[in-house]
């Protein structure tokens, strides 16, 4: 049993410094992640011109010459968007010009920070 060593009472000299527990005492100057806080919440309008159960090419007719379509796909279908636009009155004048151009059954859809959202909730929550 003598040489069994206490752990509480193990010999500084006088003027040896006790060592520093260095490892617990980084990890109590860790800081935490946190997850980032976004600036301010975006919300979009868009214009759906079309919807598919299947993904379209982007050459196809039914675009009928409209290029810059953007391809969404939510709830099983492909949702075929075109312009983003911070207000909903610029989204109207969109499907306006949509509508001309062939896409009778073309209407203004809402987004918050990218999920979609029901107009009448962006409107209410942009005010």
């Amino acid at each position: 049993m003598k040489n069994k060593i206490d752990s509480a009472s193990i010999y500084h000299a006088k003027d040896e410094k006790p060592k520093v527990d260095t490892l617990n005492k980084n990890r109590a100057s860790e800081k935490k992640p946190q997850a980032p806080i976004p600036d301010k919440t975006e919300y979009y309008f868009c214009v759906q011109i079309l919807t598919s159960p299947t993904q379209l090419q982007t050459g196809d007719a039914k675009f009928k010459g409209i290029k810059n379509a953007k391809e969404v796909f939510e709830n099983s279908l492909y949702k075929y968007l075109v312009g983003k636009f911070s207000s909903f009155s610029e989204g109207v004048a969109m499907q306006a010009k949509m509508r001309e151009h062939g896409f009778k059954d073309c209407f203004v859809v809402a987004y918050k920070d990218g999920k979609r959202i029901t107009v009448s909730e962006a409107r209410k929550e942009m005010k």
